[in-house]
């Protein structure tokens, strides 16, 4: 599981609960990285016709494959939500350091 930190991490941020569970090896190995593994979690988790703007609406952050890293271009987190413009699912991608952190937790 290099690249991995191994645990999917689930906040509840309006009953201020946190739960972590193992990340499935073979789920690892058929979504490379933070994006496909977002995108797997967005499918389970986003449900049909959720208002964008609810607390229910998932906001699902993940960290790529080669975050921490000394790869170009490499520290990226990537957040996976419906979007309230048109109620899309789409991902945003932003750098730093958080992606890193993420993996450190």
């Amino acid at each position: 599981m290099d690249g991995y930190a191994g645990d999917i991490l689930y906040v509840n941020l309006t009953r201020g609960e946190t739960r972590k569970e193992p990340l499935d090896p073979e789920l690892a190995k058929r979504l490379v990285g933070g994006l496909g593994i977002n995108y797997e979690l967005a499918y389970a988790f986003i449900t049909h016709g959720i208002d964008p703007l609810s607390p229910e609406n998932p906001i699902i952050l993940g960290a790529g494959l080669l975050v921490g890293t000394n790869a170009p271009g490499a520290p990226k987190l990537f957040a996976t939500t419906r979007f309230p413009l048109k109620g899309a699912i789409a991902t945003g991608v932003a750098g730093g350091g958080l992606g890193h952190t993420l993996k450190l937790v």
